[in-house]
């Protein structure tokens, strides 16, 4: 009797983790979570890794801007030390898809498929000389997990190249990158279809 109520309670425990919408949540993504509340409306904190290093300073906030189509998701972060990052997805009706995903292949490389995808990382390395580290996504994956009036979260994980360099294995640079959005101020220019949907969630 105690083995069956045992199993019983595994059993429940399987179950309700399996109905928990954010049981495969990254660690990173939970833990700017945390940091939400001390972030204004339509501020965002990123963690980005490239290569071997953090991106930018740890929690530092990033102004937004947000423009959602029907056919393309395009989103920009600028903070106040010169760091910028631009995303462009594109794809029809994408708003209608469950879970909203997004690939980038390198067809210099003879990779097929994919959507097209723009995603650009930089910031300010020398302020007076007006010198920066930039880099472009050649090949990765976009997720978004979640996309409302409240929160938008951000995982992505590829390749970079320097600009002018060519797109070969030789001059990738790995990255991934965890973005959460507070209370997302959408651009006018958007879809008010897609909003209509947002606001009925």
């Amino acid at each position: 009797m105690k083995k069956f109520v045992f199993w019983l309670a595994a059993l429940a425990a399987f179950v309700l983790s399996c109905n928990n919408p954010n049981r495969s949540e990254p660690g990173e993504i939970a833990d700017l979570k945390r940091e939400l509340s001390n972030l204004e409306s339509d501020e965002a904190l990123m963690k980005v890794r490239v290569g071997e290093k953090d991106f930018y300073s740890e929690n530092m906030p990033f102004k937004t801007n947000v423009l959602l189509l029907p056919q393309s998701f395009k989103v920009g972060f600028l903070n106040k030390e010169g760091g910028n990052v631009e995303m462009e997805m594109i794809r029809d009706s994408w708003f209608e898809e469950k879970p909203i995903n997004f690939s980038l292949t390198n067809s210099n490389l003879g990779e097929s498929g994919g959507d097209q995808v723009i995603v650009m990382i930089g910031k300010l390395t020398d302020e007076m000389a007006l010198q920066g580290e930039g880099y472009f996504l050649v090949n990765g994956k976009i997720e978004v997990p979640e996309l409302s009036r409240q929160v938008i979260t951000i995982v992505f994980k590829g390749n970079l190249v320097k600009p002018g360099q060519a797109s070969t294995v030789e001059n990738y640079v790995p990255v991934e990158g965890w973005i959460v959005v507070k209370e997302p101020d959408f651009s006018d220019q958007s879809s008010a279809e897609i909003l209509k949907q947002l606001d009925e969630k």
